[in-house]
């Protein structure tokens, strides 16, 4: 049986808005205007005291209700895993997932974006409407975007609107373009000494012939924060391939981050381990292996046929 309340949003707060539940009250299904559509538990719903993990969650459905991805349940069995998917990202990063709504949003150079702050700070992973305002001044003050119409603000029919301006456009073409030209294939695995082989013989190879050089974070030294230097080579790279054999969450998240940045990312997982692979990801083609030789072939064919051959190295 499934009845209507209205009540606040569990996870962010807002509201009133409509709550269907089912279960005898156990499941609650959502539309949330901050966060979205989605499904939750009554027993996730009442452990969700710390606020930093509750608005993390809001970030976390809200961007997959606007990438069009499907949300599970979120349970006992699924939260975790959940919240292994949050990524962490520094103020810069904030200001270019902004850019990049910008670019996604704006019908054609010169025309507004509008932004309600209580209601759209999730999409960048902030912490309240005044982050998002922050973000918005600081694009302004670094002439990346520039105010729109104001009058429908001013008299109270709408939110602000802004638009980018042409260093905002040369800007998001900046950014975009070392990968375009780039031919580092980023690879995101599990450093386990069982799939060291899979790496030798397999991945290594395959992305060799292919005529692109591949990176790994352990291969090279560096002083910086992990996460900072991930999210730098990802963004220099042509492509990534992550394998999840092992179901490590950083190789997820690594795999997450180039799908934001609109990078082309190759799932690879062995046969035996095919079963776990995480329920965000199973709606996209996956190379299953069962030895390093068959991992080369498949991969080394998967990017010839997608990305194409590379010739400059």
């Amino acid at each position: 049986m499934t009845t209507e309340t209205e009540n606040l949003c569990p996870i962010c707060a807002f509201g009133p808005l409509r709550v269907g539940t089912s279960d005898h009250g156990e499941r609650l299904n959502l539309t949330c205007p901050r966060c979205g559509k989605f499904t939750i538990t009554q027993t996730v719903a009442r452990t969700l005291d710390e606020r930093q993990l509750a608005t993390k969650l809001s970030a976390w459905i809200r961007n997959r209700n606007e990438q069009g991805a499907k949300i599970p349940e979120i349970s006992t069995a699924t939260i975790k895993n959940i919240i292994d998917c949050f990524p962490t990202l520094s103020v810069i990063d904030k200001q270019a997932i902004l850019l990049e709504i910008f670019g996604r949003r704006s019908k054609y150079p010169g025309s507004s974006v509008s932004f309600d702050s209580n209601l759209d700070f999730p999409l960048i992973w902030g912490e309240n409407a005044n982050e998002l305002d922050f973000h918005l001044r600081t694009l302004m003050a670094r002439s990346l975007i520039q105010a729109g119409d104001q009058l429908k603000a001013a008299a109270g029919q709408g939110p602000p609107e802004y638009m980018l301006t042409a260093a905002g456009w040369s800007h998001l073409d900046e950014v975009n373009r070392p990968r375009s030209i780039s031919t580092q294939a980023f690879v995101a695995m599990s450093f386990d000494t069982t799939l060291r082989s899979a790496w030798r013989k397999g991945i290594e190879p395959a992305i060799i012939r292919s005529g692109y050089r591949p990176f790994r974070t352990d291969a090279q030294p560096s002083l910086d924060r992990i996460d900072v230097q991930i999210m730098a080579e990802i963004k220099r790279s042509h492509l990534v391939v992550a394998d999840v054999t092992l179901q490590r969450p950083g190789v997820y998240f690594e795999a997450g981050y180039a799908i934001g940045l609109g990078i082309p990312v190759y799932w690879c997982v062995r046969k035996d381990d095919l079963q776990n692979v995480h329920f965000d990801t199973r709606q996209y083609n996956h190379i299953v292996w069962e030895n390093p030789d068959d991992l080369c072939v498949q991969l080394h064919d998967f990017i010839y046929a997608v990305s194409g051959p590379s010739t400059a190295i």
